[in-house]
């Protein structure tokens, strides 16, 4: 199938194809690949960039990032998914924002993983 313009439907296809296609290199490599986002006009496309992650054995990019940041916030490996009520809501601590000065701590609420909040410091001070 030739391309004649681009549009959000064969650019989802041509996306599809290239993860198809990476798939064999990630393997190879032992790495994850994720591709960025598209943005098109008629005749032309562009896609922001490709990301490469170091997959370790049974870990996340997200919880690999977390074992090496944790230590900035008072944080521990090991308190990785752990949930914190706050709030009346219980959120799931999944990440930590390094070079954020405000708010350094990523959570998402409990069985919502689209969306992720950043909190203070404080709002995990009984986990320490």
């Amino acid at each position: 199938m030739k391309i004649k313009e681009f549009t959000q439907y064969n650019l989802k296809d041509l996306r599809t194809r290239l993860e198809a296609r990476l798939a064999p290199l990630e393997e190879e490599f032992g790495i994850k690949i994720k591709q960025g986002n598209f943005r098109y006009g008629v005749g032309q496309a562009r896609m922001s960039g490709l990301t490469f992650d170091v997959v370790e054995e049974g870990k996340t990019p997200e919880q690999s990032a977390f074992e090496r940041d944790c230590w900035q916030v008072s944080l521990k490996a090991t308190d990785y998914k752990k949930e914190v009520v706050h709030g009346g809501n219980t959120y799931i601590l999944v990440g930590v924002r390094p070079r954020a000065r405000k708010n350094k701590i990523l959570m998402h609420v409990k069985g919502q993983k689209a969306t992720r909040y950043v909190f203070r410091e404080g709002v995990i001070s009984h986990l320490k």
